[in-house]
């Protein structure tokens, strides 16, 4: 990874970038496009990535997955966001996991997000483009729910140095995952998951329910248990966490 970089200094979406560029040409695996200033970048549900120039890390980068992972999109995310987990923990003091399915969590407040876009036959086949998206040096954020790694450490970070060992570290864990099996991901994924067996408010199907999150099932997907000791597994955009018992 990282042995293909291409730098942008402002452009709308690394993910739409590097998407594009594989409708004409065969990327090699670990191709990067990062920018400073990104200004339109989505996350999950088309929610708008807000990163001020210069501050935060914001790129994405071309993968060629296993595609006999139960649900890979799931699945590659999980790999990723383990791999910026282990790497950034060394950083901060504070308690770093990974909500459901790929954002990443400093405390109870986000910290890092990632989007997977696995890639139709029309664009690459097997081709999937992962979208990173790390809070650094911002100091202020329109969301209170939010942080970066310099409020959180007291000191600022440089972002070339962040990337580069950031790289090596995705690369590690990716052809490491790569050969192993899916149980095993799960269960590595399984012991950073934020909020596992604390009492949440859940919504679904615009309908609000108190459960607790106990794992994931074969494919992924999040299973939950509500008070009634039902228990329900869920795909990505079927379930929301409202509300935690254990935030301030």
């Amino acid at each position: 990874m990282g042995a293909h970089v291409s730098y942008q200094p402002v452009c709308a979406s690394t993910d739409r970038l590097l998407i594009e560029r594989l409708r004409y040409e065969a990327l090699p695996e670990g191709t990067v496009v990062i920018t400073d200033h990104q200004y339109d970048g989505r996350g999950k549900g088309g929610s708008i990535w807000h990163a001020p120039p210069g501050q935060n890390l914001t790129f994405s980068l071309v993968l060629y997955p296993d595609a006999s992972w139960p649900n890979m999109p799931i699945a590659l995310g999980m790999c990723v966001a383990m791999a910026i987990r282990a790497h950034i923990a060394l950083c901060l003091t504070h308690s770093l996991t990974v909500k459901w399915p790929n954002d990443l969590y400093c405390d109870h407040y986000k910290i890092g997000g990632i989007i997977v876009h696995r890639l139709s036959q029309t664009q690459r086949a097997g081709a999937a483009v992962v979208g990173i998206g790390i809070n650094v040096n911002q100091m202020e954020f329109d969301n209170p729910h939010w942080t970066s790694m310099a409020l959180a450490s007291g000191r600022k970070f440089s972002l070339l140095i962040l990337f580069t060992e950031l790289l090596q570290v995705l690369e590690t864990y990716y052809i490491s995952l790569k050969k192993t099996s899916f149980e095993d991901l799960k269960h590595r994924y399984t012991q950073c998951l934020y909020g596992l067996y604390v009492p949440h408010v859940f919504e679904t199907n615009q309908k609000r329910f108190r459960g607790i999150i106990t794992g994931l099932d074969a494919e992924g997907r999040l299973l939950v248990q509500n008070d009634s000791g039902n228990t329900t597994s869920y795909h990505t955009g079927q379930i929301k966490l409202v509300q935690s018992s254990v935030q301030s």
